[in-house]
């Protein structure tokens, strides 16, 4: 079956992100050469529903290049990269996969994958899982099992399982069950503190937060609220909303007491307005769905809000009016985030997560980044000054030159991936904001600085790209 993606033309970029995956991730590719020998996996069907970015798309071209056929989608429209999706297409996978498609397209592509009766199934969130059971179970007839990777599908998978409604078997390759994530993680929280959580990929964040909740235990200590503490939970996948219901009968199902001037008012909050109150929730764009999951946080009137990425799906004016809100808000807040914006704007602290232990700022983001400078200030030895060798000294100090070098080398490189990852990030919100007709309310000249942002941007990522491959070959 053919593809389904933005823009083919888009793939020569695509292909230049998966040789930086490729070079990045040494065992996969150890892996990917062993594969490609034997095809051990000819004949398999492989349907695929990941985030569509450079590593785990090369994930998906090592199972093709394996010998399986593989249907791949985007697991977060909003984080599908598009020329990825393109450079895939064009290696052999079957992509069904667009940025920022609405919840009604991203639907129909997990359907399209799973049409074609896979043998193995790739999951990220449950939703492939879901559709399995509850709309297409002969889809499944050849199904011999499959893998979960978030913390939300495994959460899901093992609440079906303890109904006796799983009926194909799945394993966890979460985190949280297949790596012990953190030691000796401990904070208070005080009462009316806005309290930011950052750290690295995969460190366990989320899954932090889903520890707070009571969905994930321990293996050891406890976790003490305060009394009257009542938490409301934004989900940046948005699980709670029900496709089926219009948008003010999300609203109308939770709370049936409230009338219809006191939803709409509600929803007119979050700039929910006009007909958009009878969409269906199905049909909903990523950044209507989280205005619509804000609404409800709002009508919850917790007093410790709880936001896991809440920015990730917003326009630039709804992220100005969320930071707004989130810095006028009296009572607690803990967030994890990698919106550097919304991390200077709202946070008087933050904690950032490492494997055995945490540190805590006493500030934003801008003091966050001070103290990162300073702690690098004081690790950098001294410069000393030069002497001339002496003649039976050369080839030591060649050999000094030649250590130091490589030190530079592999700092500039740590530097680079570093450098790769933000202007990924940036690129991925300015085109959300340009496929959002609401984001710039007519304001062509902001649309304009955008535009000239955006391809800035990306020549800026294609050079440090290139240096980076440049480096990885010496």
């Amino acid at each position: 079956m053919a593809s389904i993606i933005r823009d083919a033309s888009l793939a020569p970029q695509g292909r230049q992100k998966i040789e930086w995956a490729r070079r990045h991730m040494a065992v996969l590719d150890g892996i990917a050469q062993d594969l490609k020998r034997d095809r051990p996996l000819e004949g398999l069907k492989v349907a695929v529903s990941i985030h569509l970015e450079a590593k785990t798309a090369y994930l998906a071209q090592v199972l093709h290049q394996g010998g399986a056929d593989v249907f791949a989608t985007g697991s977060n429209p909003l984080s599908t990269q598009d020329d990825v999706c393109a450079a895939l297409s064009e290696s052999g996978v079957t992509v069904y996969a667009t940025h920022g498609c609405t919840a009604e397209e991203y639907h129909d592509y997990l359907c399209r994958a799973l049409s074609e009766k896979p043998d193995v199934l790739i999951d990220d969130g449950g939703d492939m899982v879901h559709i399995l059971h509850e709309e297409h179970p002969e889809w499944a007839e050849n199904l011999r099992g499959g893998c979960e990777e978030t913390t939300t599908g495994v959460i899901r998978l093992r609440s079906r399982a303890a109904a006796g409604k799983l009926n194909f078997p799945m394993f966890s390759i979460n985190d949280a069950d297949c790596k012990h994530l953190f030691d000796n993680l401990s904070f208070h929280i005080e009462r009316g503190e806005k309290i930011a959580v950052i750290g690295e990929n995969g460190i366990g964040k989320s899954s932090l937060l889903h520890a707070l909740r009571g969905e994930l235990k321990p293996d050891k200590g406890r976790i003490r609220w305060g009394q009257e503490v009542k938490v409301s939970y934004f989900d940046q996948e948005n699980r709670q909303l029900h496709p089926e219901l219009t948008v003010i009968e999300e609203l109308w199902s939770r709370w049936p007491r409230k009338n219809e001037t006191e939803i709409r008012t509600m929803l007119g909050r979050v700039l929910l307005q006009g007909e958009d109150v009878y969409k269906k929730v199905g049909v909903l764009s990523g950044g209507e769905r989280a205005k619509l999951a804000f609404a409800i946080l709002m009508m919850e009137r917790g007093n410790f809000l709880m936001l896991d990425e809440p920015t990730n799906h917003l326009d630039l004016r709804s992220k100005e009016i969320l930071e707004d809100a989130l810095r006028d808000y009296e009572g607690t807040l803990l967030f994890v985030s990698h919106d550097r914006y919304l991390l200077k704007a709202v946070p008087d602290r933050i904690i950032e997560i490492f494997d055995d232990h945490v540190e805590v700022f006493k500030g934003n983001y801008d003091y966050y980044i001070e103290k990162q400078q300073e702690k690098a200030a004081k690790a950098a030895p001294p410069p000393k000054a030069e002497k001339a060798p002496s003649e039976g000294s050369v080839t030591y100090h060649r050999s000094k030159q030649q250590k130091a070098e490589e030190a530079r080398r592999r700092a500039r490189l740590r530097e680079l991936e570093k450098q790769i990852e933000e202007m990924e990030g940036e690129i991925a919100s300015i085109e959300a904001d340009l496929q959002n007709p609401d984001a710039f309310a007519g304001d062509y000249q902001k649309m304009q600085e955008a535009c000239t942002r955006l391809e800035e941007r990306k020549n800026a990522l294609s050079a440090a790209m290139d240096e980076w491959i440049t480096l990885g070959d010496e």
